[in-house]
């Protein structure tokens, strides 16, 4: 089964955003994170989304390389001297 790409219109309800955020910070609701894409990768993600193979939500990182510390932990590898 093939996926698509599209928008989704929603009408938000305040108590609906209350109980959602309730069971967030329960921890009873977690998204689903496929695959991490660096930011110089956006159009490697787009295809990955468009080619419906995502199981997940596809997250695009962005940091800046001069710092240690990354948003998913990992420590790049250390460059020539």
């Amino acid at each position: 089964m093939r996926q698509r790409l599209g928008t989704l219109i929603a009408r938000v309800r305040r108590a609906d955003l209350r109980v959602l955020g309730e069971l967030i910070e329960a921890g009873q609701v977690m998204p689903v994170l496929d695959r991490a894409f660096p930011l110089s990768a956006v159009p490697d993600a787009i295809r990955y989304l468009r080619g419906g193979h995502a199981a997940g939500k596809a997250v695009i990182m962005v940091w800046d390389r001069r710092r240690t510390d990354r948003p998913d932990g990992i420590r790049p590898r250390p460059t020539g001297a």
